[in-house]
């Protein structure tokens, strides 16, 4: 966790991708500028080191949970913004349509939406949710009511800055990020971007526009 030494306008809880976790944020340039833009923008910043539970799986939801009531309670606010990148959208995502009215917006960065679409292309997906030798069928059964993409509905109302790669493999664009634009979800697109943490053009839009607000400039 980061604490500004200004006053805080609230906390940016970061959820990671897939094979990462808080180490990444002291030590990669592309998740370390997470933490920078929140801090410049006077936000505390708290990473969930979650693992494959990152994935969304009921464990994953569990945790996130117990890290936004101690950060409620930490620093006295409502006010907590979701960070999610690739694997921790379908955390993310999951998270907000269980606790309606608790996140205040959400920046995703090429952000897992549909869990049935991670499982076709991802193993690391399908390791998470103990569903290597399932298939898809099996897969959705098991998922049923867990799915980020079934319930896109009740995203509705939450502020969503998102950016996403439209030459993104990994996590493809259109079974992803663009499902949530019937949740009035502000997309940016890159047409070359790929799934890369290379790439810090995914940090020229979607940030800024979540945490710099007409209350919180």
């Amino acid at each position: 966790m980061y604490i500004p030494a200004h006053t805080t306008h609230g906390v940016v809880l970061a959820l990671h991708g897939s094979g990462r976790g808080i180490a990444d944020y002291r030590t990669v340039p592309f998740y370390m500028k997470q933490l920078e833009i929140s801090v410049n923008y006077g936000y505390a910043f708290a990473v969930l080191e979650n693992g494959p539970d990152t994935y969304g799986t009921d464990d994953g939801v569990h945790n996130t949970d117990i890290a936004v009531k101690y950060l409620q309670n930490k620093f006295g606010t409502d006010r907590i913004i979701f960070w999610a990148t690739s694997a921790g959208g379908a955390c993310a995502f999951r998270y907000i349509i269980e606790h309606p009215n608790t996140i205040s917006a959400v920046i995703g960065t090429f952000p897992v939406v549909d869990l049935k679409s991670a499982f076709t292309v991802l193993s690391s997906c399908r390791r998470a949710w103990h569903a290597e030798n399932m298939t898809l069928e099996e897969y959705s059964k098991k998922i049923e009511h867990k799915n980020p993409a079934d319930s896109i509905d009740r995203l509705s109302g939450i502020p969503m800055y998102i950016v996403h790669g439209r030459m993104d493999k990994a996590v493809p664009f259109e079974s992803n990020s663009a499902l949530l634009a019937k949740a009035g979800a502000v997309i940016h697109e890159l047409k070359d971007g790929i799934h890369s943490t290379d790439d810090m053009r995914y940090y020229d839009t979607a940030p800024y526009m979540a945490l710099k607000t007409d209350k919180y400039e």
